[in-house]
């Protein structure tokens, strides 16, 4: 009996490989539907302003590094945060700011001075701060907000960060007037 069902198995595939075919090969569509939303509100960084022009007097330029009072900055931004998942029911405790661009060559701890034509500046860059007047490492500093609950609790306030901008002498070079350029980007850093 299993011979004879193995006998007709294989006929039939014997008989069926050996019929022409005559079907058109006729290709698949495919339809693609879909519908562009706004991405969910995350947390985004606002700042009072984007673009800053900064000038100071080259006898009175303090020396990178020192201690920067927030009336001796040449001018500052205020950042704060938007959108829904900004951690304000945590009372912001679980967020801080990285500050990142290019850091200066001398000692790596303000944002160097990246124009490279014949009017720029020499010996000179950008020194950030806080409200308490500590230096702001760029690409190492997270700062944290200072109006932050520490506690953690829900808060209904915008966490606002007061950043502060100056110019200074690099440690070891000659200061000489001149154009300055440089860029900052702010992160968002969950701690």
């Amino acid at each position: 009996m299993k011979k004879m069902a193995l006998m007709m198995a294989l006929g039939a595939a014997l008989i069926a490989g050996s019929l022409p075919t005559h079907a058109k090969d006729l290709g698949h569509g495919m339809l693609i539907l879909g519908r562009l939303e706004a991405a969910p509100s995350g947390c985004t960084v606002l700042m009072s302003k984007y673009m800053l022009t900064l000038q100071h007097g080259e006898e009175a330029l303090p020396q990178q590094g020192s201690m920067i009072n927030t009336f001796g900055a040449d001018d500052h931004v205020y950042i704060q945060l938007g959108g829904k998942n900004c951690d304000a029911e945590e009372g912001y405790k679980n967020i801080g700011l990285k500050f990142l661009g290019t850091a200066d060559s001398v000692e790596g701890n303000t944002l160097a001075n990246v124009d490279t034509g014949s009017a720029a500046a020499q010996g000179v860059s950008v020194q950030l701060s806080d409200m308490y007047s500590n230096i702001i490492i760029p690409n190492t500093t997270i700062a944290t907000f200072p109006s932050a609950n520490k506690s953690g609790d829900p808060s209904n306030l915008t966490a606002s960060f007061p950043l502060y901008f100056s110019l200074v002498n690099l440690k070891g070079q000659e200061a000489t007037p001149g154009n300055i350029q440089t860029n900052l980007t702010v992160q968002i850093e969950r701690l």
